[in-house]
């Protein structure tokens, strides 16, 4: 871990008997588990693909058999695992429209732990490639499902036991060949103008 400080504690994690769960994404029991007293990861930390982050997590969800909606507030463990150039080819094309060769996906791989057993049904957890500096892409393109080479998943129907896990992959666009250096975590209000970052 680089250029960034653990504050914090989390909420103590319950222990018990850990279940798989059919959803979107698939629920891996097991992981690396948190401890109780494990660290949130502070505001503005840089790491390196393939290092963990603990965050404040928010998930507005519906009530299970009663109507309305909920917000469920939770910790949860993000590891970037890669980020892939993709080719311009690989992205879908509507109404026979040509490739459009300025824009070069690029694939994030990550996996999300749920730490504290919080109800976190169907959760997306959003991450957001960036240039060198931290420079946005520009670019404004929505894959809802991914592509092939990169199916974007939320998290399972039931996904509320501590030390379950699933992967996912997010696809960011960029014009002109430039690399996406940097993936940020934003999404929980101390992290909105002061993100976790992984660097390639």
């Amino acid at each position: 871990m680089r250029n960034g400080s653990i504050v914090a504690s989390a909420a103590a994690i319950a222990t018990g008997l850990l279940l798989s769960a059919c959803g979107d994404g698939a629920a891996v029991p097991g992981g690396e588990r948190a401890a109780p007293g494990d660290d949130i990861t502070a505001p503005g930390t840089t790491l390196e693909i393939g290092e963990r982050a603990v965050v404040p997590f928010e998930h507005k969800r519906d009530k299970r058999g009663v109507p309305g909606t909920v917000v469920e507030k939770g910790t949860i463990a993000i590891t970037v695992t890669g980020v892939e150039k993709g080719a311009p080819a690989d992205l879908p094309q509507s109404g026979g429209s040509t490739i459009d060769e300025r824009i070069t996906p690029y694939y994030i791989s990550f996996t999300a732990e749920n730490l504290d057993g919080s109800t976190l049904d169907n959760a997306r957890v959003e991450l957001h490639g960036r240039l060198d500096g931290g420079r946005s892409t520009s670019l404004a393109m929505g894959f809802a499902q991914g592509v092939d080479k990169c199916e974007s998943k939320s998290a399972p129907r039931f996904f509320d036991e501590p030390g379950l896990s699933f992967t996912s992959c997010t696809i960011e666009p960029s014009l002109h060949g430039e690399d996406v250096a940097e993936v940020h975590f934003t999404d929980a209000p101390d992290y909105e103008d002061s993100p976790v970052v992984w660097t390639r």
